[in-house]
């Protein structure tokens, strides 16, 4: 995760990564760039915060895998873990509002799907409103959350350009 202070916005930008989440309440901006990943947005309506994950695959696929079962590198955990912690902040989860991003097809094959399904279940779930999709297709995704209007800026970038994770 990196954070700075953008003097032109007057605002900190908080940027995060595969298996990172971020909740901000002062009026921050979280960025993230995603593939076939997914990153959650969710915000309270009433309370000007919000929160952003960033997930890799929707939960350990076999043994093999690296990580730890309770890993938020799995959606299964980083969604509930994002949620978990939005509620410590305050409000109801009957006001929260979700988006669900990503989930591009660019490595040919069904982890995509799953992640997406995975977020959309989870968020059913825990009767949280996704009012904002923007999943699949075969592009780069480059996401700015507003934490404080719940505003959300997406980038697409063909899957065939050249793109730095920076």
């Amino acid at each position: 995760m990196l954070s700075e202070y953008k003097s032109k916005l007057n605002r900190t930008v908080v940027k995060i990564f595969a298996g990172e989440y971020y909740i901000g309440c002062d009026s921050e901006i979280i960025k993230t760039t995603i593939g076939g990943c997914i990153a959650v947005c969710i915000w309270c309506a009433n309370g000007s915060y919000g929160g952003m994950n960033h997930y890799m695959l929707p939960y350990k696929m076999n043994r093999s895998d690296y990580f730890p079962e309770s890993h938020t590198l799995y959606g299964i955990n980083a969604v509930r873990e994002l949620v978990d912690n939005l509620r410590r902040v305050g409000d109801q989860i009957s006001d929260y509002e979700a988006a669900i991003i990503g989930g591009s097809n660019i490595d040919l094959n069904d982890r995509s799907i799953n992640n997406i399904n995975m977020a959309r279940l989870l968020l059913e779930e825990m009767d949280i409103r996704v009012i904002r999709e923007d999943t699949g297709g075969n592009c780069i995704r480059k996401i700015s959350f507003d934490t404080y209007s719940g505003d959300i800026t997406i980038d697409k970038i063909d899957k065939t350009s050249q793109l730095m994770f920076v």
